[in-house]
């Protein structure tokens, strides 16, 4: 397992063996692109023979500033660990074509505005898992991602943002602790302990939401199968339609009371009228 360091390049081919301080990586690096390096340009071409690697980490340490990839030129590789953690900088990553694919996908930003621009943008291919502690991440069309977590390295709802492009596949589940996420594709499963979750106008929404805290936003109308609110604030005002539950359980826990926006608004939210689809513990 080689420590393979971008370092010595005057332009960004992927390609090149002398851009890296061991050779074009292969199977098994730990591919590295540190702050101490980033006075030579950023990878901008596509690793056409590394496609088919699988890497034990990919790793952008902290302070890094230069981007790499661009739009329709990611860095295709898979990785058993990506682990972002650039400053203004910014990694387009599309997922390689190894055997076992890029398991585990960490934004981590450590840019004084992480939020001022996007640090990670995923493009083709299956990542398992996404965990969003700080910075902006975006999920392009074509993306599959099946495990995604969003919270915050100091408690701040600025901290952190994860943006799920129309086209993208829905999640299998998505947890939020803290930040902001923004959606055209939402999750079968959502769950929220804090922050803002907002479905925008014209996506699909959950099938099953669970809701301890923070606050979700419906700019559109459905159906929702399973919703159990325990805290915080669904919100379904702000933006058009109806907004039918087929299944809906209040039970407040804690301190946050849980507030449905439009509960009495037969224009704007739909119960159950009978027992168990609708439940209510005060």
């Amino acid at each position: 397992m080689a420590q393979n360091h971008w370092q010595v390049g005057t332009n960004g081919d992927f390609n090149l063996a002398g851009n890296f301080s061991d050779g074009i990586p292969t199977a098994g690096d730990n591919l590295l692109f540190l702050a101490e390096n980033d006075s030579v340009p950023g990878p901008t071409l596509n690793p056409a023979a590394s496609t088919l690697i699988l890497l034990n980490l990919f790793y952008v340490g902290s302070g890094y500033t230069k981007t790499m990839g661009g739009s329709g030129a990611h860095i295709q590789i898979s990785s058993e660990l990506v682990h972002y953690r650039g400053r203004t900088g910014k990694l387009w990553l599309k997922e390689g074509t190894a055997a076992g694919g890029t398991a585990n996908v960490v934004c981590d930003s450590t840019d004084p505005s992480p939020l001022t621009h996007d640090c990670l943008q995923l493009a083709d291919g299956l990542f398992d898992r996404l965990a969003v502690i700080r910075g902006w991440t975006t999920l392009e069309s074509g993306c599959a991602v099946t495990d995604i977590t969003v919270g915050t390295r100091n408690g701040n709802t600025s901290e952190s943002k994860l943006v799920i492009n129309s086209g993208a596949t829905a999640p299998t589940s998505v947890t939020m602790n803290q930040g902001v996420g923004s959606c055209l594709v939402n999750p079968t499963k959502l769950v929220i302990f804090g922050g803002t979750w907002t479905q925008e106008a014209g996506g699909a929404v959950a099938t099953t939401i669970e809701i301890w805290g923070g606050r979700v936003n419906f700019l559109t109308g459905g159906t929702f199968a399973n919703v159990r609110h325990f805290g915080g604030i669904i919100d379904c005002e702000s933006g058009g339609g109806l907004h039918t539950f087929t299944n809906y359980t209040r039970i407040p826990h804690g301190s946050s009371k849980p507030e449905l926006l439009g509960e009495n608004n037969p224009a704007a939210v739909s119960l159950p009228t009978t027992q168990p689809a609708l439940t209510y513990i005060s």
